[in-house]
This record gives C-alpha cells, structure tokens and sequence, in this order.
C-alpha cells in the first residue's frame, strides 16, 4: 500500500488488489477498498475485447502464445472470483 499510484498499473498487481480486499475486509477501513478497486478497475481496462488478458502487449511478447494468454486469462478469472466476496 505504499507504493506509488502507478506501481499498480503492472502485471501482478492482482496481488495489491488481493491484498487490498483482505485488508478492507479485516479492517473495514476504506482506504483498503478503494485501493483494490483501483487495481480491479486497470485490469478491467487492460482485458481485450475478446475477454482475454496478453501479457506481452506491452512488453513484446509475441500474442500467439496461446498458452501465455490461457495461462495469465484463467488466473485473472479465478482473482476476479475472488475479490468480491471481501470487499462487497
């Protein structure tokens, strides 16, 4: 919770938002909350039309890795599982 706004706005970032909804869920406290919903709120504009999630559009890494954008799409889905039911 520390770190700078923009250090969010990477992959992995899930965790902070996880992090997040753990602590708004123990703590009550909104700071928690809104911070979490600012990570969920990114991943939600990074998600391409199709549904999935790539990776490497922003780093290079060739799109038709089928098993790069499977394997990050289906973790994204499971946390976007998980986040409402601590910050609801």
């Amino acid at each position: 919770m520390k770190c700078r706004d923009e250090a969010f706005a990477s992959f992995g970032c899930w965790k902070q938002a996880w992090a997040g909804c753990l602590l708004y869920n123990i703590t009550g406290e909104s700071f928690y909350k809104d911070k979490a919903i600012e990570v969920i709120e990114y991943l939600i504009g990074y998600q391409d039309d199709d549904g999935a999630w790539r990776y490497g559009k922003d780093l290079g890494i060739p799109e038709d890795d089928d098993g790069i954008v499977f394997n990050l799409t289906s973790e994204l889905v499971l946390w976007f599982h998980e986040f409402p039911k601590y910050i609801i």
